[in-house]
């Protein structure tokens, strides 16, 4: 070392300690950061949401007579169910509906994939089953959130 840095260190050992004092508090936080890695975990507040949009949408259409009728229909009017729902629903909403009447029969009322692939929503990781219960039947629709 030269004689301007030993003048700087010589009269004080604080510097020292402090300059240990950071490279430890260095070393603590990289050790901390390779043990605690982030993990995103999706909000409840967001099912929640999804789960009250869903249930107000099936409440609209049988208010409006419109569940009852597709439910006649067997078919969801084509698209068109699909299409008032994918309206009702957030933007990056997909959904599946199967409808079990009284007598314990079951079919796939609508599937924003399209009708060939209602039962086939194995490749979803998270959905929410949403069951909307009326006299002649329960409407249960599987829905969850796409990001594009």
């Amino acid at each position: 070392m030269n004689g301007a840095t030993m003048k700087i260190f010589s009269g004080s050992k604080g510097i020292m300690r402090i300059l240990e004092v950071v490279i430890a508090s260095i070393v603590l936080l990289a050790a901390l950061s390779y043990f605690i890695s982030p993990q995103i975990t999706q909000s409840d507040w967001q099912t929640a949401n999804i789960q009250t949009e869903t249930q107000d949408a099936l409440a609209a259409l049988d208010k409006a007579g419109l569940l009852d009728k597709y439910v006649a229909e067997r078919d969801g009017g084509g698209y068109d169910l699909y299409n008032k729902l994918s309206a009702m629903l957030p933007v990056q909403t997909d959904f599946s509906m199967n409808v079990v009447l009284i007598n314990g029969s079951s079919y796939d009322l609508c599937c924003s994939f399209g009708q060939s692939c209602c039962k086939d929503i194995r490749n979803v990781k998270s959905y929410t089953k949403i069951s909307y219960i009326s006299t002649n039947y329960t409407v249960s629709v599987l829905v969850w959130r796409v990001f594009y």
